[in-house]
């Protein structure tokens, strides 16, 4: 409709869809292949981090995806993808958890006010700051990963280490590319 080319016919569309043979959709649990969706708002200690999936990724572990934060890196909103051997790591944003303390003095009052407003209800320690991955490949694997995943958010004490200002071993690469 946008482009006025007359093109698309919704009714043939329709019979189109209805004349397809039904197809097998099994192909992922015959090969085992699933997903786990991990979510936790403590932050990831960066040196576990980096030791987990240099040491457990595992072959059945196809992707994962996500958002994470790291205890070392309390602003910055990175945007996590792994597929097979490949890992990327790129700044996706800043947590409004720390905007509101306006770091760089260059919020207005207003902006402050309705940071704020938004935060009124998120986690009183960690705001807005959360991890979530997606973990993708086999039931066995997953299990195996996702074991050693857990021992990569931090302990009671490394949070209060962490809300001192302390300081974390963070292996993983400083520049990171800013996506968009």
């Amino acid at each position: 409709d946008l482009l006025h080319t007359g093109g698309f016919d919704l009714s043939r569309a329709q019979n189109l869809a209805n004349d397809l043979p039904d197809a097998d959709l099994g192909e992922s649990e015959a090969y085992d292949i699933g997903h786990t969706v991990v979510r936790d708002e403590r932050p990831l200690h960066p040196r576990r981090f980096w030791t987990c999936f240099r040491e457990h990724l595992g072959l059945g572990i196809h992707r994962s995806k996500g958002f994470i934060w790291l205890a070392s890196r309390p602003r910055e909103v990175l945007l996590w993808n792994q597929s097979g051997g490949s890992i990327e790591m790129e700044l996706m944003a800043y947590w409004k958890a720390e905007l509101v303390k306006n770091p760089d003095g260059k919020l207005l009052p207003q902006e402050i006010a309705q940071l704020r407003d938004w935060l009124h209800g998120t986690h009183p320690v960690f705001g807005d700051r959360m991890n979530e991955l997606t973990i993708i490949g086999t039931e066995h694997d997953r299990a195996i990963f996702l074991r050693h995943l857990q021992t990569c958010f931090c302990t009671e004490d490394e949070i209060r280490h962490w809300q001192s200002g302390g300081i974390f071993d963070d292996p993983w690469p400083k520049t990171l590319r800013q996506v968009g």
